[in-house]
């Protein structure tokens, strides 16, 4: 954590963007982030276990890190044993 916010107050001075904006965009973009709020995880506990036990690709290539930063056009797959978790989490998400 310590690590975005010394690069978040570092752009946000070259871009002259308020650092808050910033640090809610690198929050937002990484790996677990988007598997709980895409319904995929019903926690970012169950997102972190997935992605620590080698079950999520982007673009085809195993992510090992929760901090993993996604952008634009990334290709979030699961590994087939996870199958029935995710369509579980899916069905019992309050969307």
């Amino acid at each position: 954590m310590k690590k975005i916010v010394k690069l978040v107050l570092k752009r946000s001075k070259k871009l002259n963007i308020r650092s808050s904006i910033l640090l809610i965009q690198k929050l937002e973009a990484r790996l677990d982030t988007a598997l709980y709020r895409s319904h995929f995880c019903h926690s970012f506990h169950n997102a972190n276990q997935l992605i620590s036990h080698k079950k999520i690709y982007v673009n085809n290539k195993i992510i090992q890190h929760k901090f993993f930063e996604l952008k634009k056009g990334d290709l979030i797959t699961f590994d087939r044993s996870v199958t029935p978790i995710i369509k579980s989490n899916i069905l019992n998400s309050k969307m």
